[in-house]
């Protein structure tokens, strides 16, 4: 009878082991599964938007194509002391060409697409102050806040960066 129960109690504690080891895998398991979630959740298009920060792989001349505004944008922006002001600047938009036929598509597209390109990025600048573009940084955030908009409205991390050229002015 002492046999019985001593092997009764082994198998309990091979039992006991034996969960352990299966409640020890599904919390690996579980943890795995949250990790891949976080990530596809920070692909672009997953976060309502967040794509800027995802999608900007530092791409080779050769691997872009660019794309500039028929013609510079011009328009009166307002002071904090209701003073109007001109801006004018010329847009280059970077694509990333390593995409194939899908980088064909949006730079056709894009190509095909200047009035509203320029009303996406006469939309952000208007919506700026004088004092704001006068700020050291504020052509960096202009580039980078056209550049959410512009993946925004054409639903494409391609749209790989926005400068602003050489020929810029707030007056």
């Amino acid at each position: 009878m002492e046999e019985n129960t001593a092997e009764g109690s082994g198998g309990g504690n091979k039992n006991k082991i034996l969960m352990i080891v299966i409640i020890a895998l599904l919390v690996v398991l579980i943890g795995a599964i949250a990790f891949v979630a976080v990530m596809v959740m920070s692909l672009p298009g997953q976060d309502g938007g967040n794509q800027s920060q995802f999608y900007a792989p530092d791409l080779r001349i050769e691997e872009q194509a660019f794309l500039e505004l028929s013609r510079a944008i011009s328009t009166n922006i307002r002071g904090e002391t209701g003073n109007s002001h001109v801006f004018s600047a010329n847009f280059i938009i970077s694509v990333d060409n390593t995409q194939g036929r899908d980088s064909q598509n949006i730079i056709e597209l894009l190509g095909a697409s200047d009035s509203i390109l320029r009303s996406v990025a006469l939309r952000v600048v208007r919506g700026r102050t004088f004092e704001e573009l006068s700020h050291p940084d504020a052509m960096s955030i202009l580039e980078q806040e056209i550049l959410d908009q512009l993946r925004h409205e054409f639903g494409s991390p391609l749209i790989h960066r926005v400068m602003i050229g050489g020929d810029w002015f707030v007056d």
